[in-house]
């Protein structure tokens, strides 16, 4: 700090020049020293304009709405009439998720269970496994041993059979009663046999006959006997 007046140095909060004796000016605070930039007052802060209020949602609304949806899928992919769970809150909305979710892998398995006899028939042939080949055929207590041993007499050059399905048609019902005079489950049950499904199936067949390797395209049917499916006929 210098005199204002002789320049002469003076020492931090001095009074007076000791060497003029001009009094020393104090400096304001809010006051810039001579030569420096003035100081700039802080502009007051703006005020954050107010937010708009979100609207409400009606979840009940939305989960119902989601679990329309969900159940019409449900029906359009399984071709089954399946109710859509009520929805009593927001807690329910994972009940209605995992019955969706059950409601799926139910129609899928059912859906496919058709295909159950062919595939037994093809792992029992491959694995010589009598008892196998026959349940796709029939419920295996309608067979004797020796029937496991007969189907493994009959099948017993062929391997590595492969089975690939491509398609299915559904038989009339006026036709069903044709397929089960016609069945293998027909010939050996005590009862007539009454088919509530019958398919038409078209697959692909591949495998070895004697060590020569064979292929072609065929069709399958199959009955649904009971709740369970099972061949018509063999190949």
């Amino acid at each position: 700090m210098v005199c204002s007046k002789c320049g002469a140095e003076l020492k931090d909060g001095a009074k007076f020049c000791v060497n003029c004796g001009t009094p020393v000016e104090e400096t304001p605070v809010n006051e810039a020293p001579v030569g420096a930039a003035p100081v700039q007052e802080a502009a007051p802060a703006q005020e954050a304009a107010p937010q708009k209020a979100a609207e409400p949602v009606d979840v009940k609304k939305t989960v119902n709405e989601a679990a329309d949806k969900l159940t019409a899928a449900v029906n359009k992919a399984t071709k089954q009439n399946f109710k859509k769970p009520v929805v009593l809150g927001v807690a329910a909305v994972a009940v209605v998720l995992v019955l969706v979710i059950i409601i799926g892998i139910i129609a899928g398995v059912a859906g496919n269970a058709y295909k159950k006899p062919i595939n037994n028939l093809a792992k029992g042939i491959n694995k010589q496994n009598g008892k196998t080949i026959a349940s796709a055929f029939a419920p295996t207590k309608l067979w004797d041993e020796d029937d496991f041993e007969d189907y493994e007499d009959t099948y017993e050059k062929m391997d590595k059979v492969k089975i690939e399905i491509y398609d299915k048609h559904s038989v009339s019902r006026s036709e069903r009663s044709d397929y089960a005079d016609s069945s293998i489950l027909e010939k050996i049950a005590d009862d007539d046999i009454k088919f509530s499904d019958v398919y038409k199936v078209t697959v692909h067949i591949s495998y070895e006959y004697n060590g020569d390797e064979r292929c072609g395209a065929t069709e399958l049917v199959v009955g649904k006997y009971k709740g369970k499916w099972y061949l018509v006929s063999g190949f």
